[in-house]
């Protein structure tokens, strides 16, 4: 567990862990575009150059081994102009479309341009390039000049799903990302796409166009879909969910979930969705208090015993269906289960 001095702020980390890891699990921010905490490192983008004591140049942060001792200076000077320099240089040819991008509002360059930059542009452009704009591929969309070459979509195509859809084309200033052929993207995991990418290049088809993120609220849950149980944040106003995004969880779905669980959000808050408690009296159903239909179940399970049936889905959470089967177990009852249409189930 090596030692180091970032900031001003001694820390301890597990060997092996890079100066920009280790200083964001420590609070303390460093400016990045292209790390990503479950990609491989790639150093490209450059802005997160920071000041090692007894190392004569800056070094990226990202791909620095914190090595015993080290004392590390992210706000120095020196590295504050590195890194504004860098900012400057991914803005030179990006457009200043933010209040049509569906990415305003969690824009890695919004974001860090507030927190880094502020400052009076030294490189004069008269023209900025002109690349590929609202280009379908499928689930997503794709603006290739709001793109800052993060490689981000590239590695996760590479590495998680194992496609290699994402590649550059060209060189220098004209370089992009495209499909091969520019083919639409077929996997079921496209909507990670949109998550990763750091600003509007890529962007779901579902919820573009659909809801300014400042208006939306999170709540953390976990993803009905499957039985994998994908750790989620739902977004979500005035009571109905507008998206469903990824929740970072190492030990389950790391960064990433499916397009079909995304598209559980329309589902959640459908038409045909109970939102409360139902008690059948005589020939219709009547809506009662959550605690009444509770003493109404527990009193008839009583009076039903091992002749009683219990019916559980994987839509459950693990913890959901272990209370599900122990309470089975208590009473005495058979318990099954059934994966499917609901109109399959009769």
């Amino acid at each position: 567990m090596p030692k180091c001095t970032i900031d001003g702020k001694q820390i301890e980390v597990p060997e092996g862990t890079n100066v920009l890891t280790a200083a964001l699990g420590n609070g303390i921010h460093i400016q990045h575009f292209c790390w990503h905490a479950d990609l491989s490192v790639d150093g490209n983008c450059r802005t997160c150059m920071v000041e090692i004591e007894k190392v004569p140049k800056l070094q990226i942060a990202c791909n620095t081994v914190v090595q015993e001792g080290m004392v590390v200076r992210s706000t120095s000077p020196k590295a504050r102009e590195a890194q504004r320099s860098a900012l400057e240089f991914l803005l030179v040819n990006h457009p200043i479309d933010c209040p049509v991008c569906d990415q305003a509002g969690e824009c890695y360059l919004q974001d860090n341009y507030m927190r880094y930059g502020l400052y009076d542009a030294k490189v004069e452009v008269e023209d900025k390039i002109r690349k590929r704009k609202v280009v379908d591929l499928g689930p997503i969309m794709l603006d290739a000049e709001r793109c800052v070459l993060c490689s981000r979509c590239i590695r996760f195509e590479n590495e998680v799903t194992k496609t290699s859809g994402f590649q550059f084309r060209e060189r220098g200033g004209h370089t992009q990302i495209t499909t091969f052929d520019e083919r639409p993207i077929s996997h079921e995991y496209a909507g990670n796409l949109a998550d990763v990418c750091p600003v509007g290049a890529l962007l779901s088809h579902d919820f573009r166009f659909k809801m300014r993120v400042w208006f939306l609220e999170e709540t953390e849950s976990v993803c009905p879909g499957c039985s994998t149980g994908c750790n989620i944040t739902i977004d979500h106003r005035d009571g109905e969910a507008q998206r469903l995004r990824p929740r970072r969880n190492v030990e389950v779905n790391k960064s990433w979930m499916c397009d079909p669980g995304r598209k559980l959000a329309k589902e959640i808050g459908g038409e045909s969705r109970l939102s409360g408690a139902r008690l059948r009296r005589a020939a219709s159903w009547e809506g009662v208090p959550v605690s009444v239909a509770l003493d109404e179940i527990a009193n008839r399970l009583k009076e039903a015993g091992s002749a009683s049936a219990f019916l559980a889905t994987p839509q459950g959470t693990n913890e959901d269906l272990f209370a599900f089967r122990k309470l089975a177990e208590a009473v005495g009852g058979r318990l099954d289960f059934r994966v499917g249409d609901p109109q399959d189930k009769v």
